[in-house]
């Protein structure tokens, strides 16, 4: 971190190099070693191994990507599920008490009966399960029966399209980009919406009381009462709000109002460089490690939203990529 807040590359170099052969191979290094290549004119070292990271699904290899000027490598591989195992899966007693309970908004009980139901499925049974969520509506259960399976490139189940004539709305009301609602969404609460924080956050979007209550006021909502974030339609409403009015407070940047959703728009004024820093660098040196890396996971989601949503274009959005202004207004790199 010290050798990138002052950009020396040469001293990077060193540190990369200086890692063990397990550690030079992590995604991190790979492309910290290219960035320090690239910008002491090694390219085509550089570019060698920016296309192997580029393969990867993951904000380093969409970073690499990004870099070379080429498309992200997002593999979506759709899970198969045996239509005999599908069929009977859709029949289990346990399973339709499950349904019959989320559809009844009693999403705690729905859960415990599919646990219960699923506690020794198979693989197949789980695979089954799965797809089952998705077509009952029920992006929550896809997610994490996918992750029991350790199925990561059906990209379908893992990155739902839930709630969005809300988020569209929502997001198109409030001009922000409405993948990026998503990936908060779907970095904050998995698509559950009675999520509850041990600090007391809530919903879909994982609102804190005292941040909902004044945005509610702001949007002109009627009285709100701390259930009312369990509603997906009240929390994604606040919740856009909310990252709508950080968005504006901090450079209209969303880098900085992602970080800020995390770690509160104070604590990122106070991480402003002194000099305008490129904007992979401000995210690896940010002090506190969660915002670190959720701002990485919530970039990495951006991208997959914008294939989900048909934009298949695009890289890493443009917004995404400009430049941290320094707190008083200095240029530099």
């Amino acid at each position: 971190q010290a050798a990138l807040q002052v950009n020396d590359w040469t001293w990077v170099l060193q540190l990369v190099e200086s890692l063990s052969a397990s550690e030079k191979e992590q995604s991190q290094w790979r492309y910290w070693h290219a960035r320090a290549l690239t910008k002491l004119d090694r390219e085509n070292e550089a570019r060698a191994i920016l296309k192997q990271l580029s393969q990867e699904r993951s904000y380093y290899g969409f970073m690499a990507a990004n870099q070379l000027g080429v498309p992200p490598k997002l593999e979506h591989i759709a899970l198969q599920s045996d239509q005999t195992i599908s069929a009977v899966m859709a029949l289990n007693p346990g399973l339709q008490r499950a349904r019959e309970l989320h559809m009844l908004k009693r999403p705690m009980s729905a859960r415990r009966e599919w646990n219960l139901a699923l506690n020794k499925a198979t693989p197949e049974e789980l695979k089954a399960a799965a797809h089952l969520a998705q077509n009952w509506n029920w992006p929550s259960q896809s997610i994490i029966t996918l992750a029991k399976l350790r199925h990561w490139n059906d990209l379908e189940l893992r990155f739902p399209l839930a709630h969005q004539e809300t988020i569209t709305g929502q997001a198109r009301g409030h001009g922000i980009d409405r993948a990026w609602v998503y990936a908060i969404l779907r970095q904050e609460s998995a698509f559950i919406s009675d999520a509850r924080s041990s600090a007391g956050a809530r919903g879909l979007m994982q609102l804190m009381p005292k941040t909902a209550k004044p945005v509610a006021k702001e949007l002109k909502h009627s009285p709100l009462k701390l259930d009312d974030l369990f509603r997906p339609e009240v929390n994604i409403r606040l919740g856009t709000g909310y990252l709508n009015k950080i968005y504006r407070q901090l450079q209209e940047n969303p880098v900085l109002a992602t970080a800020a959703y995390n770690a509160g728009p104070h604590r990122v004024k106070s991480w402003l460089p002194d000099q305008t820093q490129a904007t992979d660098i401000w995210i690896e040196t940010i002090p506190f490690h969660e915002t670190r890396e959720y701002l990485k996971r919530v970039l990495a989601y951006t991208v997959i939203y914008n294939y989900r949503l048909g934009e298949q274009s695009k890289v890493v959005p443009e917004k995404w990529l400009t430049p941290i202004e320094a707190r008083n207004g200095a240029s530099g790199v």
